[in-house]
């Protein structure tokens, strides 16, 4: 598990694998709308909380993660909240951040 500070925002991550794909789990804290790479190329596809390209599939269930493409890199953007997105006391209810991204083709 990563745990990290952005912006005096902390963060953990974590990832989680089966013969489905892997799963990027985010724990945000409160506080201010944040920005997450979460890859690159060109995505077909961009609606409802998933995104697909020829190599990657991903999909967030956290209502406040809306995934957009810039420049050719898709950023999931974690709207701003006061709570946070976890159940451990030191981030505070913003339960969720869940991403799925399935590999596709690569080997």
């Amino acid at each position: 598990m990563l745990h990290y500070e952005c912006g005096g925002i902390l963060v953990r991550e974590w990832y989680e694998a089966d013969r489905k794909g892997m799963r990027r789990h985010l724990a945000v804290g409160p506080g201010e709308e944040m920005l997450f790479l979460l890859g690159e190329g060109e995505f077909e596809a961009v609606v409802s909380g998933s995104a697909t390209s020829a190599k990657l599939g991903l999909a967030a269930n956290h209502a406040g993660m809306k995934l957009e493409v810039r420049e050719g890199k898709l950023i999931g953007r974690l709207a701003a909240s006061k709570q946070g997105t976890a159940r451990d006391p030191e981030l505070r209810d913003r339960e969720g951040g869940r991403l799925r991204q399935d590999t596709r083709g690569a080997g």
